[in-house]
């Protein structure tokens, strides 16, 4: 997931942003928080996708961001490392799977 975006350009402003947003209802990348747009891009995208709601996943830090009209809420990550562990910021630069329970979760709480 997180090399297949690597060259998404941001939907916006065409820009191929280092932090990315991927909106997991449509799948379109926009530029992600740490940007100069920084919320506003997901602000907008959510406007039009979602009616005011939607759900991000941040390419970088692996956190998935719930958009409720201007608010935002880091939910966390559904990805895990082979003992389990979160990686957020990557930095330990271990393979990640989706774990089953946290997706489920993510899952329920979006419904």
């Amino acid at each position: 997931f997180f090399h297949a975006t690597s060259a998404s350009r941001c939907q916006i402003c065409r820009a191929t942003p280092e932090h990315r947003a991927v909106c997991l209802a449509c799948g379109a990348t926009l530029c992600g928080l740490d940007t100069p747009h920084g919320s506003s891009a997901i602000i907008e995208h959510t406007a039009t996708c979602g009616v005011g709601v939607g759900l991000f996943m941040l390419t970088h830090n692996s956190a998935v961001v719930l958009v409720r009209e201007r608010r935002l809420l880091f939910v966390g990550s559904p990805y895990r490392d082979e003992h389990g562990e979160v990686d957020i910021g990557l930095l330990r630069m271990k393979p990640l799977t989706l774990h089953a329970p946290e997706y489920a979760a993510l899952s329920r709480q979006w419904r």
